[in-house]
């Protein structure tokens, strides 16, 4: 594992349970969309910078490619792009890691959610919610 992909783990994942249905896009590395097709995934976990999920196609690993996930977290709607940064084949599947960089105020807003999707799976897990909240608060007034 690298520099960077250590960073990218060093947020906090949600495991989303029992995964979310979610549909892609492919781009160019321009964000330009390459394919009107859409596909269906399975989106496993989630961070402020990075998701997780399933998948029946074999995406490219590169950086002159972007996908497009489209899903519903906490009841809203969301849209992140991002590269494909890893693959693994797994039975029938393939298992992907995307990283993306929001700006600060969609960083916000999936804290949030995250926040909301948390307390809605354990409610009964207190302090890891309140990670959550003060992670918001932090990334609320950093600029």
């Amino acid at each position: 594992m690298d520099a960077k992909e250590e960073n990218s783990r060093s947020k906090v994942r949600l495991k989303l349970k029992p995964g979310i249905k979610a549909g892609l896009r492919l781009l160019n590395r321009h964000g330009i969309l390459i394919s009107p097709s859409t596909g269906t995934v399975l989106v496993l976990n989630l961070s402020q910078e990075g998701l997780c999920f399933w998948s029946s196609l074999r995406l490219p690993v590169h950086r002159l490619y972007m996908v497009e996930i489209r899903m519903k977290l906490s009841g809203k709607n969301i849209r992140l792009q991002g590269n494909v940064v890893w693959r693994k084949r797994t039975d029938n599947v393939f298992e992907y890691g995307m990283h993306f960089e929001p700006p600060l105020l969609i960083k916000s807003i999936i804290t949030r959610l995250l926040n909301e999707e948390l307390l809605a799976q354990h409610p009964q897990q207190q302090k890891i919610h309140q990670l959550y909240r003060s992670l918001n608060a932090r990334s609320t007034f950093v600029k």
